[in-house]
């Protein structure tokens, strides 16, 4: 993958968790939600996040957009790594019996999916583009 398709795809992995962040911290507080409550707002037929839940998905994902715009592969990878913590604290407190962030499996799944895919991008090594030259 070339330099600038990496990048593309982080920023539209960013486009993407902006979308699921502030739609789920709209949901959660069109549906009167306190800041902690657990499972989240339902955000249409997919994941569920409580206002925190929103919040730490739409940082994440404007870190993850700077990252992409400034090419910047380490913050992309903290992006990354904060994705999957997010999922971590979602399984944890699903088990223990109140989630943080609000969240529930398929939420686990929306933060794996952004997660893996901006650590992918970040260790991608670049690879130069070939020259039209003779």
């Amino acid at each position: 993958m070339t330099g600038d398709r990496a990048h593309r795809a982080v920023a539209a992995l960013a486009a993407l968790g902006l979308v699921a962040g502030l739609s789920g911290l709209c949901a959660a507080l069109l549906d009167g939600q306190s800041l902690l409550e657990s499972p989240g707002a339902r955000v249409g037929a997919f994941h569920h996040l409580n206002p925190l839940g929103g919040i730490v998905t739409t940082a994440l994902a404007a870190l993850a957009l700077v990252a992409g715009l400034t090419r910047g592969r380490m913050l992309t990878l903290v992006a990354a790594a904060g994705f999957a913590v997010a999922a971590a604290m979602t399984v944890l407190g699903s088990a223990l019996g109140a989630s943080p962030l609000g969240g529930t499996a398929a939420t686990v799944a929306v933060f794996l999916g952004l997660g893996g895919g901006l650590a992918a991008c970040a260790l991608t090594p670049e690879q130069p583009v070939p020259s039209d030259r003779s």
